[in-house]
């Protein structure tokens, strides 16, 4: 049986959360504070002792329609910058990992690696000047597509592990049975990785809705057409708190949410003996 952890490795373990926590709760304490108490609060600025919190700067921000965009602007972009990077990304996957050509695929997995040790910043101009060329500045497609531009080799990469851990002789088995490459793919591959996909999705919206770079430089910072993480910026006190936690909150309840499914995916996409 495993050992159990000592009082002394538990109350270690209570500390470091805590200390990991800290920022996150003094947001918490400063959106929720009067604002006479914004900049000195009393004792330890702890709600109910030190003041009485009140959800004022939380409605108000919640009401902003220049808020309101920014998250849903946000949310849309990061979830089409992920489809479009899984939907192209994994069938390329699949292919690097089935391929007989392991130099062709090691290559092609070393230029994913370099892609996304690339600067960004280096191919900004390039990138404004395309989407100025074809009237995509200050629109979401632009977004999409240069996100999905860099989220497209971290997918491959990632993915190509988990169909190389796949068994070929599933494959083998659906083309006896009648299945093409497409149909054994869709109907047998795709479902067997489904924790995996899930697991990469989490990990490629996170990188995109946290896109600071392309967000400013493609929006041109136009009140109407920024993200949660343009439109949080500027704002010292209560309202820039507020504004964090906002653009922590969705990719925090998506980890929570995707958390107990790739669970009971790992359960029921297990190969029985």
């Amino acid at each position: 049986m495993p050992e159990r952890p000592t009082i002394a490795a538990s109350l270690l373990a209570v500390l470091v959360s805590l200390l990991c926590a800290l920022p996150f709760l003094w947001a918490l304490s400063l959106s929720l504070r009067p604002p006479l108490q914004t900049f000195a609060v009393d004792g330890w600025g702890l709600p109910w002792f030190d003041f009485a919190p009140g959800p004022d700067v939380w409605l108000r921000e919640l009401a902003d329609a220049r808020t309101q965009g920014a998250i849903l602007r946000s949310t849309w972009v990061s979830g089409a910058a992920t489809a479009l990077a899984l939907v192209l990304g994994l069938p390329a996957a699949w292919a690097l990992a089935r391929t007989r050509r392991h130099g062709l695929a090691g290559a092609a997995i070393l230029g994913c690696l370099a892609l996304r040790l690339f600067p960004p910043i280096a191919v900004m101009v390039p990138f404004w000047l395309f989407f100025l060329a074809f009237g995509l500045l200050d629109t979401g497609a632009a977004l999409v597509v240069v996100n999905a531009t860099f989220l497209l080799p971290l997918a491959i990469i990632i993915m190509r592990q988990a169909f190389v851990e796949l068994p070929a002789e599933l494959e083998e088995a659906a083309a006896i049975d009648g299945a093409g490459p497409v149909a054994a793919f869709l109907r047998i591959v795709l479902p067997l990785v489904a924790p995996s996909i899930a697991g990469t999705a989490l990990v490629l919206f996170a990188y995109a809705w946290n896109d600071y770079l392309f967000a400013s430089a493609l929006f041109l910072m136009e009140a109407d057409t920024v993200t949660l993480r343009i439109q949080q910026l500027g704002s010292p006190g209560p309202d820039g708190a507020a504004r964090m936690l906002l653009a922590i909150a969705l990719p925090l309840a998506i980890a929570l949410i995707a958390q107990r499914w790739l669970i009971r995916g790992l359960t029921l996409g297990a190969v029985k003996g």
